[in-house]
Parts: C-alpha cells; sequence; structure tokens
C-alpha cells in the first residue's frame, strides 16, 4: 500500500486575552508653604504682659530661689503665724470642741517640723560663714576666692520678696483689726506678728547696710538669727502643744 503524504492537523486557534491594566492615578503633592516664625514670637520666648511685670523681673518669674539664706528663713516664722491664724478662725465654720481637741497635736506637730527647720537652716549658714570669713581672711588667695565666689550678691531679688511680703503682712493686720478687734486682745498673736516684722527688718538691714561684698557673710548671720527666733516660738508652741493634749486627755477620762 503506498500512503500518501499525512495531512497536517489544523486545530482551532488560540485566542488569549487581552490583560487589561488598571490606570494608576497618582495623588497630587500639595506642599503647605513654609512659614518662619520669628525668635520673639516662640512660646519660649513670648513673655503675656501683666501688671506684676516689674516685681516679676525682681524676683525672678522663672522659678529661681532667692539668693543667701536669710529670706527662705522667713517662711519657719511666717508657716506659725499662719497656722495660729487659721486655728482662730476655723470656729466660724467647725465646731470650737474638736478645733479644742485638735489644737494641741497641731501645735506639738507645727512647733517639732519649725525647729527641725530652724536647725537645719542654722548649719547650713553656719557652715556658710565659716567657710566665707575663713576664705576672706586667708589673704591673698583666699581673699581672691571669695570675690570671685561670693562679692557679687544678688539683694534686688531679696528686697522684692521682702517688700512684698511686708505689705501683705500690713494689709493682714489691718483687716484682722477691722473684722474683729478683739485680735489685738490676743498678746500672743501680737508678739508673733511683732516678731515677723522684726525678722523681717533684720533681712533688710542685714542686705543693705554693709558694702556689696559682704552681703554674703551678713545674709547667713540674718539667717541664723531668724532661726534662733524661729526655735524660740516653736517652742512655745511644744509647750501650749502639749499642755493642750494634757488637758484634754483629762477632760475625755473625766
Amino acid at each position: 500500500e503506498i500512503k500518501g503524504p499525512e495531512k497536517p492537523k489544523i486545530g482551532k486557534p488560540e485566542l488569549k486575552k487581552p490583560e487589561l491594566k488598571k490606570p494608576e492615578f497618582k495623588k497630587p503633592e500639595i506642599k503647605a508653604p513654609k512659614v518662619k516664625v520669628p525668635e520673639w514670637l516662640k512660646p519660649k520666648n513670648l513673655k503675656i504682659p501683666t501688671g506684676f511685670s516689674a516685681i516679676e523681673d525682681l524676683v525672678g518669674a522663672d522659678g529661681e530661689k532667692p539668693p543667701g539664706y536669710a529670706v527662705a528663713a522667713l517662711v519657719q516664722l511666717d508657716v506659725l503665724l499662719l497656722l495660729t491664724l487659721l486655728l482662730f478662725n476655723l470656729p466660724l465654720l467647725i465646731s470650737a470642741r474638736l478645733i479644742a481637741k485638735l489644737q494641741g497635736c497641731v501645735s506639738c506637730l507645727a512647733g517639732l517640723v519649725t525647729a527641725l527647720l530652724a536647725l537645719i537652716t542654722i548649719l547650713k549658714a553656719l557652715v556658710s560663714l565659716i567657710l566665707m570669713v575663713t576664705l576672706l581672711m586667708a589673704i591673698p588667695f583666699g581673699t581672691l576666692a571669695y570675690f570671685a565666689i561670693y562679692a557679687d550678691f544678688d539683694t534686688t531679688k531679696g528686697a522684692a520678696l521682702v517688700a512684698i511680703v511686708m505689705f501683705l503682712k500690713i494689709v493682714l493686720v489691718i483687716c484682722l483689726v477691722v473684722a474683729n478687734e478683739r485680735f489685738l486682745l490676743n498678746l500672743g498673736l501680737i508678739a508673733l506678728v511683732g516678731t515677723s516684722f522684726l525678722a523681717m527688718l533684720i533681712v533688710t538691714f542685714l542686705h543693705s547696710f554693709p558694702p556689696t561684698f559682704l552681703v554674703s557673710i551678713t545674709d547667713s548671720v540674718a539667717a541664723i538669727l531668724i532661726s534662733i527666733l524661729a526655735i524660740i516660738w516653736a517652742i512655745v508652741f511644744l509647750v501650749s502643744g502639749v499642755i493642750g493634749i494634757i488637758s484634754t486627755i483629762k477632760g475625755t477620762l473625766l
């Protein structure tokens, strides 16, 4: 048998579907214009003007502590004065019996805390005083070191604080007298107010009378004197507190 040539197999052509790509749309980038803020308008440098701007500049609005020890030592007497005024005025809000029971314990606690703070202040001021006097007398190098470290004492902040506190205390005394004249009959309160004014006069005198290069020494002396006055009043508070506690215990037992 003679076979002829095989016929080519013709199949159906394979049709591929065209791949359609999704068009990519890029979001336009909108850049905000950069604005340079002046230095004086930044929050750190921006100061809101107030009526007390001069006082803030003198005292130090950035939370700086007053220089030296004397101005800080005034707080010891002021805390005792504030506590006394609170104990006198609390009967208007709370029953007098409850205050009479708590007065002894509060007075003892206030006396102990004030005495401890005063002793710590005396020790710090005494060590600083000995160091400064030693440097001042050690001629020539010690004197040079004293003038480099302690000669430039800033008295403006301390004077501003003392002036503000003295003004507030004068206003307080006037308000107490106007509110009730019986406060003048309390000799203890009058003596404490007078001691507080005396402490401020000591600080003012020892900051303004000596030359500037000696104010660091006189400031430590003023702190020691004020702390001694605070210790005396702390002892008074302790004694009165103990007497109050004993009288309260006797009252409860009877």
